[in-house]
Protein backbone atom coordinates (compact mmCIF):
# COMPACT_ATOMS: atom_id res chain seq x y z
CA UNK A 1 0.00 0.00 0.00
CA UNK A 2 3.15 2.30 0.91
CA UNK A 3 4.46 1.27 -2.46
CA UNK A 4 1.28 2.16 -4.72
CA UNK A 5 0.68 4.90 -2.10
CA UNK A 6 4.19 6.52 -3.66
CA UNK A 7 3.90 5.43 -7.05
CA UNK A 8 0.32 7.52 -7.47
CA UNK A 9 1.63 10.70 -5.07
CA UNK A 10 -1.20 9.85 -2.44
CA UNK A 11 -1.33 13.01 -0.24
CA UNK A 12 -2.76 10.58 2.65
CA UNK A 13 1.25 9.43 2.85
CA UNK A 14 2.32 12.65 4.06
CA UNK A 15 -0.32 13.00 6.67
CA UNK A 16 0.69 9.84 7.85
CA UNK A 17 4.34 10.46 7.50
CA UNK A 18 4.37 13.83 9.47
CA UNK A 19 2.01 12.57 12.29
CA UNK A 20 4.08 9.24 13.00
CA UNK A 21 7.63 10.60 13.00
CA UNK A 22 7.17 14.66 12.69
CA UNK A 23 11.34 14.94 13.27
CA UNK A 24 12.27 12.76 10.37
CA UNK A 25 9.89 14.33 8.12
CA UNK A 26 11.02 17.97 8.80
CA UNK A 27 14.63 17.12 8.45
CA UNK A 28 13.38 15.15 4.70
CA UNK A 29 11.34 18.35 3.37
CA UNK A 30 14.33 20.65 2.35
CA UNK A 31 16.22 17.69 0.69
CA UNK A 32 13.09 16.46 -0.97
CA UNK A 33 12.67 20.21 -3.05
CA UNK A 34 16.50 20.03 -3.87
CA UNK A 35 16.27 16.75 -5.41
CA UNK A 36 12.98 18.12 -7.53
CA UNK A 37 15.20 20.73 -8.84
CA UNK A 38 17.50 18.24 -10.12
CA UNK A 39 14.87 16.06 -11.54
CA UNK A 40 12.47 18.47 -13.15
CA UNK A 41 13.40 22.54 -12.54
CA UNK A 42 9.91 23.21 -13.92
CA UNK A 43 7.69 21.07 -10.98
CA UNK A 44 9.98 22.18 -8.43
CA UNK A 45 9.06 25.92 -9.33
CA UNK A 46 5.39 24.96 -9.54
CA UNK A 47 5.52 23.15 -6.00
CA UNK A 48 6.99 25.91 -4.35
CA UNK A 49 5.26 28.62 -5.97
CA UNK A 50 2.44 28.82 -3.48
CA UNK A 51 4.29 28.74 -0.47
CA UNK A 52 6.73 30.56 -1.41
CA UNK A 53 4.31 33.38 -1.58
CA UNK A 54 2.54 33.13 1.33
CA UNK A 55 5.76 32.68 3.37
CA UNK A 56 6.59 36.40 1.55
CA UNK A 57 3.26 37.66 2.46
CA UNK A 58 3.76 36.38 5.74
CA UNK A 59 6.57 38.34 6.38
CA UNK A 60 5.30 41.63 5.51
CA UNK A 61 7.22 41.05 1.83
CA UNK A 62 4.04 41.53 -0.20
CA UNK A 63 3.13 44.90 2.20
CA UNK A 64 6.73 46.39 1.72
CA UNK A 65 6.45 45.62 -2.32
CA UNK A 66 3.40 47.58 -1.99
CA UNK A 67 4.52 50.14 0.17
CA UNK A 68 7.37 51.10 -2.11
CA UNK A 69 5.69 51.39 -4.90
CA UNK A 70 3.62 53.82 -3.56
CA UNK A 71 6.32 55.68 -2.30
CA UNK A 72 8.08 55.42 -5.64
CA UNK A 73 4.83 56.53 -7.25
CA UNK A 74 5.12 59.78 -4.99
CA UNK A 75 8.31 60.37 -5.22
CA UNK A 76 8.66 59.95 -1.24
CA UNK A 77 12.48 58.92 -0.83
CA UNK A 78 12.89 58.63 2.28
CA UNK A 79 9.95 56.21 2.13
CA UNK A 80 11.29 54.73 -1.04
CA UNK A 81 14.80 53.89 1.03
CA UNK A 82 13.10 52.70 4.31
CA UNK A 83 11.32 50.14 2.15
CA UNK A 84 13.54 49.18 0.19
CA UNK A 85 16.45 48.79 3.26
CA UNK A 86 13.39 46.40 4.98
CA UNK A 87 13.63 44.74 1.74
CA UNK A 88 17.07 44.12 1.68
CA UNK A 89 17.17 43.69 5.65
CA UNK A 90 14.95 40.66 4.68
CA UNK A 91 17.12 39.44 2.01
CA UNK A 92 19.95 39.49 3.60
CA UNK A 93 18.51 37.41 6.92
CA UNK A 94 17.25 34.85 4.45
CA UNK A 95 20.52 34.22 3.07
CA UNK A 96 22.29 33.53 6.70
CA UNK A 97 19.23 31.90 7.75
CA UNK A 98 20.37 29.72 4.02
CA UNK A 99 23.54 29.34 5.12
CA UNK A 100 22.51 28.02 8.70
CA UNK A 101 20.54 25.94 7.40
CA UNK A 102 23.11 24.14 5.41
CA UNK A 103 25.79 24.22 7.84
CA UNK A 104 26.61 21.09 9.86
CA UNK A 105 24.46 20.41 12.89
CA UNK A 106 25.68 20.76 15.73
CA UNK A 107 23.49 18.16 17.57
CA UNK A 108 23.52 15.30 15.20
CA UNK A 109 26.34 13.19 16.71
CA UNK A 110 23.76 13.24 20.00
CA UNK A 111 20.86 12.49 17.96
CA UNK A 112 22.70 9.63 16.31
CA UNK A 113 24.14 8.17 19.50
CA UNK A 114 20.91 8.09 20.80
CA UNK A 115 19.34 6.78 18.13
CA UNK A 116 21.59 4.18 18.56
CA UNK A 117 21.07 3.46 22.49
CA UNK A 118 17.45 2.76 21.42
CA UNK A 119 18.09 0.25 18.93
CA UNK A 120 20.39 -1.24 21.06
CA UNK A 121 17.84 -1.04 24.07
CA UNK A 122 15.24 -2.30 21.54
CA UNK A 123 17.94 -5.09 20.32
CA UNK A 124 18.32 -6.37 24.13
CA UNK A 125 14.37 -6.77 24.61
CA UNK A 126 13.83 -8.58 21.88
CA UNK A 127 16.92 -10.89 22.92
CA UNK A 128 15.55 -11.18 26.48
CA UNK A 129 11.84 -11.49 25.20
CA UNK A 130 13.52 -14.91 22.79
CA UNK A 131 15.18 -16.28 25.70
CA UNK A 132 12.15 -15.85 27.96
CA UNK A 133 10.17 -18.14 25.93
CA UNK A 134 13.33 -20.52 24.86
CA UNK A 135 13.83 -21.24 28.29
CA UNK A 136 9.75 -21.81 29.52
CA UNK A 137 9.62 -23.50 25.76
CA UNK A 138 12.77 -26.11 26.53
CA UNK A 139 10.97 -26.80 30.60
CA UNK A 140 7.66 -27.73 29.14
CA UNK A 141 9.29 -29.87 25.93
CA UNK A 142 11.21 -31.36 28.41
CA UNK A 143 8.76 -32.88 30.71
CA UNK A 144 6.86 -33.66 27.77
CA UNK A 145 9.37 -35.73 26.88
CA UNK A 146 10.44 -37.62 29.98
CA UNK A 147 7.11 -38.73 30.03
CA UNK A 148 7.34 -40.49 26.71
CA UNK A 149 10.30 -41.79 27.45
CA UNK A 150 9.20 -43.57 30.27
CA UNK A 151 6.14 -44.61 28.64
CA UNK A 152 7.82 -46.05 25.90
CA UNK A 153 10.58 -47.52 27.82
CA UNK A 154 8.23 -49.23 30.09
CA UNK A 155 10.50 -48.94 33.59
CA UNK A 156 13.81 -49.92 31.64
CA UNK A 157 16.77 -48.38 32.94
CA UNK A 158 19.20 -46.62 30.65
CA UNK A 159 22.77 -45.91 31.32
CA UNK A 160 23.36 -41.66 31.78
CA UNK A 161 25.23 -41.32 28.39
CA UNK A 162 22.77 -43.78 26.64
CA UNK A 163 19.98 -41.59 28.13
CA UNK A 164 21.59 -38.56 27.58
CA UNK A 165 22.58 -38.84 23.88
CA UNK A 166 18.86 -40.44 22.86
CA UNK A 167 17.60 -37.03 24.27
CA UNK A 168 20.04 -35.24 22.43
CA UNK A 169 18.69 -36.96 18.82
CA UNK A 170 15.24 -36.50 20.14
CA UNK A 171 15.69 -32.56 20.64
CA UNK A 172 17.31 -32.58 16.97
CA UNK A 173 14.73 -34.78 15.21
CA UNK A 174 11.98 -32.71 16.70
CA UNK A 175 13.51 -29.58 15.88
CA UNK A 176 13.65 -30.25 12.59
CA UNK A 177 10.44 -31.86 11.84
CA UNK A 178 8.82 -28.47 13.59
CA UNK A 179 10.44 -26.47 11.50
CA UNK A 180 10.26 -27.55 8.39
CA UNK A 181 6.57 -28.07 9.08
CA UNK A 182 4.15 -26.49 6.47
CA UNK A 183 3.62 -22.82 7.31
CA UNK A 184 5.45 -22.89 10.39
CA UNK A 185 8.10 -20.69 9.61
CA UNK A 186 5.99 -17.89 8.76
CA UNK A 187 3.36 -18.18 11.50
CA UNK A 188 6.33 -18.72 14.10
CA UNK A 189 7.78 -15.26 12.93
CA UNK A 190 4.41 -13.42 13.44
CA UNK A 191 3.56 -14.77 16.92
CA UNK A 192 7.25 -13.76 18.08
CA UNK A 193 6.73 -10.52 17.06
CA UNK A 194 3.64 -9.55 18.42
CA UNK A 195 5.25 -9.68 21.64
CA UNK A 196 3.28 -12.01 23.78
CA UNK A 197 4.52 -14.21 25.76
CA UNK A 198 2.29 -16.63 26.53
CA UNK A 199 0.55 -17.33 23.45
CA UNK A 200 4.36 -17.82 21.79
CA UNK A 201 4.96 -20.14 24.15
CA UNK A 202 1.39 -21.96 23.53
CA UNK A 203 2.06 -21.94 20.00
CA UNK A 204 5.67 -23.53 19.87
CA UNK A 205 5.00 -25.95 22.51
CA UNK A 206 1.68 -27.29 20.90
CA UNK A 207 4.06 -27.71 17.92
CA UNK A 208 6.30 -30.06 20.01
CA UNK A 209 3.74 -31.97 21.78
CA UNK A 210 2.34 -32.99 17.74
CA UNK A 211 5.29 -34.10 16.69
CA UNK A 212 7.26 -35.43 19.68
CA UNK A 213 5.26 -39.03 20.01
CA UNK A 214 6.71 -39.82 16.85
CA UNK A 215 10.05 -38.54 17.14
CA UNK A 216 10.54 -40.26 20.15
CA UNK A 217 9.20 -43.35 18.46
CA UNK A 218 11.38 -42.72 15.83
CA UNK A 219 14.62 -42.36 17.77
CA UNK A 220 13.85 -45.09 20.39
CA UNK A 221 13.52 -47.92 17.39
CA UNK A 222 17.37 -46.32 15.84
CA UNK A 223 19.12 -47.23 19.23
CA UNK A 224 17.08 -50.45 19.40
CA UNK A 225 15.16 -49.85 22.38
CA UNK A 226 11.70 -50.03 20.27
CA UNK A 227 9.48 -51.98 22.39
CA UNK A 228 8.35 -52.99 25.68
CA UNK A 229 9.77 -55.98 27.74
CA UNK A 230 8.47 -58.94 27.82
CA UNK A 231 8.55 -59.66 31.01
CA UNK A 232 6.30 -57.76 33.36
CA UNK A 233 7.56 -56.28 36.44
CA UNK A 234 11.62 -56.54 35.10
CA UNK A 235 13.47 -53.42 35.01
CA UNK A 236 16.90 -53.77 33.29
CA UNK A 237 19.70 -51.90 32.17
CA UNK A 238 20.67 -51.29 28.61
CA UNK A 239 24.30 -52.68 29.54
CA UNK A 240 22.35 -55.94 31.06
CA UNK A 241 22.28 -54.62 34.78
CA UNK A 242 20.30 -57.00 37.18
CA UNK A 243 16.79 -56.72 37.75
CA UNK A 244 15.51 -53.61 39.98
CA UNK A 245 13.34 -53.91 43.31
CA UNK A 246 10.08 -51.80 43.84
CA UNK A 247 10.56 -51.30 47.12
CA UNK A 248 9.49 -47.72 47.93
CA UNK A 249 11.35 -45.59 50.88
CA UNK A 250 10.29 -42.75 53.04
CA UNK A 251 11.82 -39.45 52.96
CA UNK A 252 13.30 -36.87 50.45
CA UNK A 253 16.19 -38.37 48.99
CA UNK A 254 19.74 -36.39 48.34
CA UNK A 255 20.04 -34.96 44.81
CA UNK A 256 23.15 -36.87 44.08
CA UNK A 257 21.50 -40.46 45.31
CA UNK A 258 18.28 -39.49 42.33
CA UNK A 259 17.71 -41.36 39.07
CA UNK A 260 17.05 -38.46 36.48
CA UNK A 261 16.73 -41.17 33.87
CA UNK A 262 13.55 -41.93 35.60
CA UNK A 263 12.60 -38.83 37.49
CA UNK A 264 11.85 -35.66 35.77
CA UNK A 265 14.23 -32.65 36.59
CA UNK A 266 11.76 -30.14 36.67
CA UNK A 267 9.32 -32.13 38.60
CA UNK A 268 12.03 -32.73 41.02
CA UNK A 269 12.92 -28.73 41.39
CA UNK A 270 9.39 -28.24 41.86
CA UNK A 271 9.22 -30.52 44.82
CA UNK A 272 12.19 -28.52 46.96
CA UNK A 273 9.22 -27.27 49.26
CA UNK A 274 6.36 -29.64 49.22
CA UNK A 275 5.69 -33.08 49.10
CA UNK A 276 6.94 -35.41 45.97
CA UNK A 277 8.60 -39.05 45.13
CA UNK A 278 11.71 -40.21 42.99
CA UNK A 279 13.35 -42.82 42.16
CA UNK A 280 16.77 -43.66 42.98
CA UNK A 281 19.77 -45.16 41.33
CA UNK A 282 19.24 -48.36 43.88
CA UNK A 283 16.02 -48.87 42.07
CA UNK A 284 13.94 -47.66 44.74
CA UNK A 285 11.28 -44.88 44.64
CA UNK A 286 11.31 -42.47 47.66
CA UNK A 287 8.21 -40.64 48.48
CA UNK A 288 7.87 -37.98 51.02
Amino acid sequence: MMEEGFQQGDPVLIDTWAQEYPDGFKMLVGPALEKLATLDLAAHDRAISSPMYQTLDRCGVIGTVNDLEAAIAGERYEDIAKHFGALKNFLMELRNFASKAKAPDPLKADRDKLAQEREEMQTERVRGFYGHVRTDVNTQVMAYTNRLLRQELAGRKLRVDTANRVRKQVNEDLAAAVNTAPGYAERYKAIMGQGDHGRAVGFIVAAARQKLPLVVKRVLRDFNLGGKPGVAGIRRTVAGGGPRTGTTVAGRPKTSDVDFTRTDKATWLGSLTSHGEAWLKNGKKARW
